[in-house]
């Protein structure tokens, strides 16, 4: 479940900016490819090093999300939960960021309203 975590970060981060060093493009293609490697190991580096790069590798973002996506069934209650929970955060890049990874994951648009994800999330676990 780790990989979630880090997917959900590393989503998180290419989308609310930060800092990153410019990808090379075919280097950027080369991991975008990693990221449907069967060996969960080859995907986890893969995300790490994309996240690296930061906003400049925004074209890995429909990849992560589609990863994440996969991955998502298998998230413990916990993890869901938390993910929610990120809406109340104090920072507008953190929660508008948290909304947008819940609708690429979910394909739901809720935006910021804490209490349909919720429910939503009770329907759906």
């Amino acid at each position: 479940m780790r990989t979630v975590a880090i997917l959900t970060i590393i989503l998180l981060a290419l989308v609310s900016g930060g800092c990153g060093k410019s990808p090379n493009e075919s280097d950027l293609r080369g991991l975008i490819k990693k990221l449907a490697d069967p060996d969960w190991r080859v995907q986890k580096e893969a995300a790490n090093s994309i996240g690296k790069f930061g906003p400049t590798a925004k074209a890995a973002v429909p990849e992560l999300a589609k990863l994440l996506k996969d991955k998502i069934h298998y998230l413990p209650r916990m993890r869901a939960a938390n993910l929610i929970e990120a809406l109340t955060d104090e920072s507008e890049a953190v929660k508008g960021a948290t909304a947008w990874a819940l609708m690429k994951i979910t394909g739901e648009q809720f935006g910021l309203e804490q209490a349909r994800w919720c429910n939503w999330w009770e329907r759906n676990k």
